[in-house]
């Protein structure tokens, strides 16, 4: 839901590009980052934290 969350409230600012800091692993990022670019969303900067 907070993938959802973040989709709406980028859409509702008209963002179509981001820096991402991710607390997930890669993995994860990666399906967020192809989430948000079905949603019409580019990341420009990526940093991933890998917080387990």
């Amino acid at each position: 839901m907070t993938a959802l969350a973040f989709r709406d409230a980028l859409a509702a600012l008209a963002c179509r590009q981001v820096d991402l800091l991710s607390p997930y692993p890669p993995e994860v990022t990666e399906q967020l980052m192809t989430f948000l670019s079905d949603s019409h969303v580019g990341v420009d900067g990526l940093q991933v934290l890998d917080c387990r």
